[in-house]
């Protein structure tokens, strides 16, 4: 797994690549799951949110590298004081894998508020 940017400012994007390879003997699919989790928040949240997917299709031995743009999104969460989405600063977990009790890749990441 690789993070284009493991250090996001503000408002922004950043890219999560994963490299897919079939290892059978049968062309196939499978769909790259994007999960967030936050290493440290003030509120009780879920252990991990997904927020991207992609189906790759690969013939037999083909290799693939799958990216997934997110954005600071991906880190807010609801705010019952605030009366609405806001991001805290601190690291967060990306996570990447075939489905949510299947997440072998993970990274991490920095967020900073402006």
């Amino acid at each position: 797994i690789r993070i284009d940017k493991p250090n996001l400012q503000g408002k922004g994007t950043f890219i999560v690549s994963v490299d897919v390879k079939n290892i059978g003997d049968k062309s196939g699919a499978e769909v790259v799951q994007i999960y967030v989790s936050d290493d440290k928040c003030s509120v009780d949240r879920p252990l991990k949110e997904l927020q991207g997917f992609e189906k790759v299709y690969l013939q037999p031995g083909e290799e693939k590298t799958v990216s997934i743009t997110l954005t600071e999104s991906a880190f807010e969460f609801y705010s019952d004081i605030e009366h609405n989405f806001i991001v805290e600063t601190g690291t967060f977990t990306i996570w990447a894998g075939s489905s949510s009790r299947d997440l072998p890749l993970y990274a991490k990441i920095n967020y900073r508020n402006k």
